[in-house]
């Protein structure tokens, strides 16, 4: 079976080993040296130094985390969607009251830094930008840096302090199209201070958290958390991670912690200063999904034995790859290809063809399940992942596959 759909992804041997280990106590000491070792393993691909909770959770739990911990009923915030899962976003934040200005762009494109810093610009004391990075749903990435940037210099603040003290490592995209951002690599100095001098300078509080939903990204895709400025950003296991589902991690800054002070979302399992006194100590509150845990301190192991810069490179390259191949193949690829996800690729249903058929036919009969499109585009598109356990091979089976079922169902 050739399981390429965009989580859960399939298991490396190692991890299946891993899996069939026996329970330990989870207030044991073996346990606090699992925790803790995953933790810090998690957190290096975060790219950050601000502590990386680990929850028993699936992303949208943290994902409502990322909201009760930051925010308040009535707070204003700006929510950026291109798709099902940034619509996801959008309810939670909904159902805990917050006053919420969406800014939603069409199935296929990625959120345009200018239009998100214009609309940010216009909500008086904007606590939040919600949004998320890479939306499965079209096979579109979010280009993070150029928005954060945006958002900067349209709030008149300078870009986060990082220790690096060199130049601020940007987006893997060269500019938006559509906006006058060019390359985002500017020096830490660069905007501190930076508001023009004959204009009023806007106070540097009034600079709004940024929580950020990398599900579908985090681990295989270059997000560095700390030189972005990214204050809430979660990820799940069962995604790039080569791990099943059960866990969620979530990184929290300084100034997201400062803000759980204050949130009166309700919250109980999912608070974050609560969390924070147990993984302290390399424990949860709960019982944690220890087997999971064992797995993803397998992957980890993999994932570090190829490197956190060349595990980026790998799948950059991968979703390159995949793209090229589709299109020699004769398939066409959906949305705008300047921007499209470094974990999973969409591409049209071919003409005369439904959704249905093609991809039953793959199933049934060459073992390859892909998943469709959702909201807009279903029926429309199919998506293949190319995340977690993958290579060229598997991207050749199920191209190979898909060419084979298209010319099937064309006869029929």
């Amino acid at each position: 079976m050739n399981l390429r759909i965009p989580g859960p992804t399939p298991l490396p041997p190692e991890v299946l080993q891993a899996l069939g280990r026996q329970m330990i106590s989870h207030r044991s000491g073996e346990y606090r040296e699992l925790h803790q070792e995953v933790a810090a393993g998690v957190q290096k691909f975060f790219q950050t130094k601000n502590d990386v909770l680990l929850f028993t959770s699936s992303g949208t739990g943290t994902m409502e985390a990322a909201v009760v911990n930051t925010l308040s009923p009535g707070d204003k915030v700006l929510g950026v969607t291109i798709g099902i899962f940034g619509d996801r976003f959008m309810d939670v934040a909904r159902s805990h009251g917050i006053d919420l200005t969406v800014l939603k762009f069409p199935m296929g494109q990625a959120a345009d830094p200018e239009a998100v810093a214009e609309a940010f610009a216009k909500i008086p004391d904007c606590k939040a930008i919600l949004i998320t990075h890479n939306e499965t749903s079209t096979a579109i990435a979010n280009d993070l840096a150029a928005i954060t940037k945006a958002v900067r210099v349209r709030a008149e603040v300078g870009p986060p302090e990082v220790e690096s003290g060199g130049a601020y490592r940007g987006s893997p995209f060269a500019a938006h199209p559509s906006s006058n951002i060019g390359p985002v690599t500017f020096s830490l100095h660069t905007l501190r201070d930076g508001a023009r001098k004959d204009s009023p300078r806007r106070a540097a509080l009034s600079f709004p958290l940024f929580l950020v939903d990398a599900v579908s990204s985090m681990g295989n895709v270059d997000i560095p958390v700390d030189a972005l400025g990214l204050d809430v950003v979660f990820a799940s296991s069962q995604k790039a991670w080569m791990a099943p589902p059960g866990i969620a991690m979530v990184s929290v800054s300084p100034k997201a912690w400062e803000a759980s002070k204050t949130a009166k979302c309700t919250r109980y399992y999912f608070d974050f200063r609560h969390m924070k006194k147990y993984h302290d100590r390399g424990e949860t509150p709960e019982t944690p999904a220890i087997s999971t845990l064992f797995a993803l301190q397998a992957a980890l192991k993999l994932m570090f034995t190829r490197g956190v810069r060349e595990t980026f490179a790998y799948y950059r390259d991968l979703a390159a790859y995949t793209r090229k191949t589709l299109a020699d193949h004769g398939f066409v690829l959906f949305g705008d290809q300047f921007h499209a996800s470094s974990t999973v690729t969409a591409c049209l249903v071919p003409d005369g063809v439904t959704d249905e058929d093609f991809r039953g036919l793959l199933k049934k009969k060459y073992g390859v399940i892909l998943s469709g499109g959702k909201g807009e585009v279903k029926g429309s598109i199919v998506r293949i992942a190319h995340m977690g356990l993958v290579g060229r091979e598997d991207i050749d089976k199920a191209v190979e596959a898909m060419a084979s079922a298209r010319s099937e169902l064309a006869r029929r």
